[in-house]
């Protein structure tokens, strides 16, 4: 039997974070997005967003695709400037920043929105990780659930 899940909006001091955080303005090559159906394998039937954005000149490789999780391996822009990219692009795509962790080759950011949390980490590659929220999980129990799952609207 599903055990129902309480979830609360986050205090407004979470909600109001400034994401502007010390990032020069987006270069001109970074610019313009692509939507997911452009610049790599198709991304139909997937969790991710069709309008979901992508740097100028990126492509994609869907490295697993799950019913609650997906991942992209990005290629065409260093790890630098897709996170320089995705700090300004996510909120415009309607996504909120949650968290970051920066450590001395790599970051990870994440943000929520569209009933999902969207990391993008940057080391020597760029990897982004859609998960779908728990909130959002329906139907039958998921057998092996992620540890960076979050409970987000």
């Amino acid at each position: 039997m599903p055990v129902p899940v309480r979830t609360e909006p986050l205090p407004d001091m979470f909600n109001n974070l400034h994401t502007d955080l010390g990032v020069s303005p987006m270069p001109a090559t970074l610019a313009a997005s692509v939507s997911a159906s452009a610049g790599g394998e198709s991304l139909d039937g997937t969790i991710i967003p069709e309008n979901f954005p992508f740097p100028a000149g990126a492509t994609w490789d869907l490295s697993s695709d799950k019913r609650t999780d997906a991942t992209l391996v990005v290629r065409g822009v260093t790890p630098a400037a897709a996170v320089e990219y995705y700090r300004q692009a996510m909120p415009t795509a309607g996504y909120a920043f949650f968290q970051q962790s920066i450590s001395q080759d790599r970051t990870k950011i994440t943000y929520t929105g569209h009933s999902q949390s969207v990391e993008v980490v940057a080391d020597t590659s760029v990897l982004i990780i859609f998960t779908q929220c728990t909130s959002a999980v329906q139907g039958e129990a998921v057998p092996s659930r992620r540890s960076d799952r979050v409970a987000c609207a």
